[in-house]
């Protein structure tokens, strides 16, 4: 996911998020629940959308309801986003059961191992849906694949359609998604070199700290999952 600024104003229904005027006919329905430093936050129901993206709702269901090959799932991934306002990113998947290993014999004889990301080659698609990123609350994936990662809007973020494709929608627990885009983050690197002599002054641990940008500083994880 990128941090794409969208231009729209942020929807401020707090009842749930707003149905797109044609919305797709849900397939499956699959729970996320949300745990943030530790504490459960809430739950997250999403409705997927199979007749519009079949190959990325059945990645998403899989991971969700922990049928997904080799035992991956949804339970324990991280979130490794927070755009502020516009866009939380979850599903972050680690650890060994993520890599593909590979192993050749070269020209000397010796065992070359090669570590391949699964989500690399295993979420490929040709999904093509037409819903717009034109509302709060739509579960967003990349177009083609290659990660298992998903966004989560909060406010019309239609620059993300060339490059992200809508699968489905919150149903309930949009109050937690906005209490996630509020968490602490590392700041962009315009930022980052003010934020550090700040945190120094003050005996932040973070003055020493690396990381991405717009990563989530407090631990959040999607602590279990399933289908409903």
């Amino acid at each position: 996911m990128s941090p794409l600024v969208a231009t729209a104003g942020v929807h401020a229904a707090e009842e749930g998020p707003p149905t797109p005027a044609t919305a797709p006919r849900i397939s499956d329905r699959c729970y996320l629940d949300m745990e943030l430093n530790g504490k459960l936050l809430g739950r997250v129901v999403v409705g997927l959308w199979g007749e519009e993206a079949p190959t990325s709702v059945q990645t998403f269901a899989q991971l969700c309801g922990k049928t997904y090959p080799g035992g991956l799932s949804y339970a324990y991934s991280a979130m490794s986003k927070v755009f502020p306002n516009q866009l939380v990113v979850l599903g972050k998947i680690t650890g060994d059961g993520t890599k593909k290993v590979d192993k050749k014999i070269d020209e000397t004889g010796r065992v070359r191992v090669t570590y391949t990301d699964r989500a690399t080659y295993e979420t490929a698609n040709t999904d093509s849906p037409s819903t717009s990123h034109s509302s709060e609350g739509l579960v967003s994936v990349r177009r083609g694949g290659g990660t298992f990662e998903f966004g989560v809007t909060l406010q019309p973020m239609p620059d993300l359609d060339r490059d992200y494709i809508v699968i489905g929608q919150v149903l309930e627990g949009m109050d937690v998604i906005k209490r996630l885009s509020r968490v602490k983050y590392i700041p962009p690197e315009d930022l980052r070199e003010a934020f550090r002599s700040v945190a120094k002054a003050i005996g932040d641990p973070r003055a020493s700290g690396g990381g991405d940008a717009y990563s989530p500083v407090a631990k959040v994880i999607t602590k279990n999952v399933g289908l409903l």
